[in-house]
């Protein structure tokens, strides 16, 4: 409860009248036996008044301040200049953007910029840069700051010897070595050559520092150390303190994090409680990193750690036991690769949409040749300045390094990448309720027909979920690509895309970064054909950033660029064009789009747009424009323009939606695709005027996807429905809560873990 509060009120102040349901509600569970929950409810007060204090400290930093002071614990270059992480104090953290580099980590300093918002996802399952960030414990983003250095840091040395790794990595091995050294050790991936070739084969885990790499590391120096002091205490004492100072040098990322405490836990109850298992670890573990960060919840490493102790702990044993030869190392090692692929392969296709089928065994060949890379690199790091062993460790792993990228581009099949869209919520928990049920097939089978009178509502519940929540239906959508254009038409099981976006700031970013995730993880990387209105970047330019992992079948235009491009792009984008030829072109049964041509003999790219409008059944649903302006529009005013959607011509520009046109086409809808604080102004605001006269107006820069139901003729935008997110998040730390008062609650529990004999 105390750990619900805290996320409640550090998340979303505002939802006063769910917490006001839920207090209550944790009230009458333990006051409903109060009798035989006393410890309980001492817990659960204590819990209460630490979290909640807690939960005020963190509330505090939440409004942020364009001035400040602390350590930078991070910094990473940018083409524009250094992104600076800071610690202010034990609870914030600040994000820094500074042209100034000379800054380095350890140092304290004290900044003055312009406090910048985090930007969030406007379309569904795309990054959000505020959550993301929350889950690292960094609150607030300034940009253009000044900075001026105050004095070393007393964690300086550590700063500096992180470095000076860094340096002798580089220094005595080859390119390969060096950025799978740096990766797997100090958490190096920017620019890691080598981290594709291992993503694709799936085995990014490897260089993402986390409980094996501790295991590993942790097993290593205990042996190191056991040759000096036999004794077992001290050896584990000093075994974790290098660790935890290790961690500290890394920054703490969650999955490491979770790691550490599990092995600290373990490791100190081999000597003082034993009684505490791996489970009782793991659940301890997981409270105190909610306690330390409750954005923790929505990080991706975070998650996938613990499934993957999940896994591990609850699944690996009923796979074991289903073999003969329990005790074979291949056994062992088979069950506990599929133990961590069935826990957590929904959450790896619902973050990252690509999963290599034969990952199973590429893990087989490469984990034990890691974990014998893994401590040769860390024996390195204590003997760099011995120049005899130096020479033969760094040769072993320049060697080493060379086979495993070898291997790597030899096992790099295409076939053996799929391709999944994001399974959605109740799908995921459909999944794991799975899992349950095997889990405790044994149990549910002695107690079948009570177990299944109980369990019917909850699946049918789901069915009927699952059902609605994958319905498929056509719509319209209208994506949020910036200062630019794209929409998504989705007509009898197939997908039709008109304009991609394009630029962002840069070149490949929305077709990378927007476009393709958004396709992908919703199911829609299958296109039938891809429409260019006309070659302005900002509609044809996602086009040439896509991947081979989005099929477009034809590229389709009524003309080539107007002008003179001077792109090597565009002219092997030109080369995959299909030339529109005919007017109408059938979408399926009911739909077709309509050319609406008119005289196109300009010298001007706008006016030269593609102007396409959607019908269905004979009825106009919606027109598409480009960048028509005036000149364009008057050519158009004897043609049948009348629609429900208007897409707004030229991002709302005051040279186009005139009112003679907007009376021509007397929409109920109109969209206008624009980006925010866009330097052109658009959209003008007498444009605006006009429209909200005549319907309703949407932008994509204040609504985010707007979605155009073609059964129900209802429109839909992303930015102004509900975010169950939240609510989900409420739910898991309410369970966990409750999970950990019935195990820890328990007198005979607190007498085992407290108040045993201490040697």
């Amino acid at each position: 409860m105390g750990l619900l509060l805290s996320s409640a009120i550090a998340i979303l102040m505002t939802r006063y009248l769910y917490l006001a349901f839920l207090i209550p509600f944790l009230l009458i569970y333990l006051l409903r036996n109060y009798k035989s929950n006393k410890s309980k409810y001492l817990i659960m007060i204590f819990l209460f008044l630490f979290f909640f204090i807690y939960s005020g400290a963190r509330y505090d930093f939440l409004n942020s301040s364009n001035t400040g002071s602390g350590i930078v614990y991070n910094k990473t270059t940018t083409e524009f200049g250094a992104r600076y992480y800071i610690r202010n104090s034990l609870l914030n953290k600040t994000l820094l953007y500074s042209e100034d580099d000379s800054i380095e980590e350890g140092d304290i300093v004290r900044y003055k910029g312009e406090v910048s918002d985090f930007s969030e996802n406007t379309m569904p399952l795309l990054f959000n840069e505020k959550i993301y960030y929350n889950s690292i414990g960094i609150n607030n983003k300034i940009k253009k700051c000044e900075l001026n250095y105050v004095r070393d840091s007393f964690f300086k040395p550590l700063f500096n010897l992180k470095k000076r790794f860094r340096n002798e990595y580089e220094k005595s091995l080859n390119e390969n070595a060096y950025y799978l050294s740096s990766g797997a050790i100090l958490r190096k991936t920017e620019d890691n050559i080598i981290y594709d070739k291992m993503e694709f084969a799936g085995l990014s885990h490897i260089l993402s520092t986390s409980g094996l790499h501790v295991a590993i590391i942790y097993g290593f120096l205990f042996f190191l150390i056991g040759l000096i002091i036999p004794n077992l205490k001290p050896r584990v004492f000093i075994s974790l303190l290098i660790i935890w100072i290790y961690g500290f040098m890394l920054v703490f990322p969650p999955s490491l994090l979770r790691a550490l405490i599990m092995i600290t836990i373990l490791e100190i109850s081999r000597i003082y409680f034993p009684n505490i298992t791996n489970k009782k670890a793991l659940l301890i573990a997981f409270e105190i990193s909610l306690f330390i960060n409750p954005y923790y919840l929505f990080n991706i490493s975070f998650i996938l750690s613990y499934l993957c102790m999940f896994g591990i702990i609850f699944i690996r044993p009923h796979i074991r036991n289903s073999f003969k030869n329990r005790g074979n190392y291949i056994v062992e090692y088979f069950a506990l690769n599929i133990s961590i692929i069935l826990a957590t392969f929904p959450v790896v296709i619902y973050f990252f949409n690509r999963y290599n089928i034969f990952s199973i065994i590429w893990n087989f060949i490469f984990i034990p040749i890691f974990s014998i890379y893994i401590n040769l690199s860390f024996l390195f790091l204590f003997i760099s300045k011995i120049f005899i062993l130096n020479n033969i460790v760094s040769a072993i792993l320049n060697i080493m390094a060379n086979g495993i990228d070898y291997l790597l581009t030899i096992t790099s099949f295409n076939f053996s990448r799929i391709v999944l869209p994001s399974p959605n919520i109740f799908t995921i928990l459909i999944y794991y309720f799975a899992i349950y049920i095997y889990l405790n097939r044994t149990f549910l089978a002695n107690r079948f027909y009570c177990e299944v009178k109980r369990l019917m509502p909850i699946l049918i519940g789901f069915t009927i979920m699952f059902i609605v929540f994958n319905r498929d239906y056509d719509f319209v959508q209208f994506l949020d690509v910036g200062q630019g254009d794209s929409a998504l038409i989705h007509v009898d099981h197939k997908n039709y895309l008109i304009d991609s976006g394009g630029d962002l700031t840069r070149k490949g970013f929305v077709g990378k970064n927007i476009l393709e995730p958004y396709l992908i993880k919703n199911g829609f990387r299958n296109i039938e054909a891809g429409f260019i209105t006309h070659f302005d970047y900002d509609h044809y330019g996602g086009y040439t950033e896509l991947s081979r992992d989005v099929n477009i079948k034809f590229l389709v235009s009524d003309h080539l660029p107007i002008k003179n491009y001077e792109d090597i792009e565009i002219d092997e984008f030109v080369n995959r064009l299909i030339k529109m030829n005919k007017r109408n072109i059938e979408l399926g049964q009911r739909f077709k789009f309509v050319d609406m041509i008119y005289d196109k003999s300009t010298d001007f790219e706008n006016n030269a747009s593609l102007v396409l409008k959607l019908m269905k059944d004979d009825i106009n649903i919606a027109l598409f424009t480009g960048d028509i302006e005036k000149e364009a529009e008057e050519k158009l005013l004897d043609s049948d323009l009348h629609s429900f959607i208007l897409k707004v011509p030229h991002h709302g520009s005051k040279t186009s939606t005139t009112t003679e046109f907007l009376k021509r086409v007397s929409p109920k809808y109109a969209i206008i695709s624009v980006g925010r604080n866009n330097k052109y102004g658009h959209p003008n605001g007498d444009v605006v005027k006009r429209l909200n006269e005549i319907c309703e107006v949407y932008r994509t820069d204040m609504d985010g996807l707007v979605t155009f139901d073609l059964e129900n003729y209802r429109i839909y935008t992303f930015l102004n429905n509900e975010n169950y997110y939240e609510y989900i998040y409420y739910l898991i730390l309410l369970v966990a809560s409750f999970y950990t008062i019935e195990k820890v609650g328990k007198r005979d529990e607190l007498y085992k873990l407290f108040k045993k004999d201490q040697i």
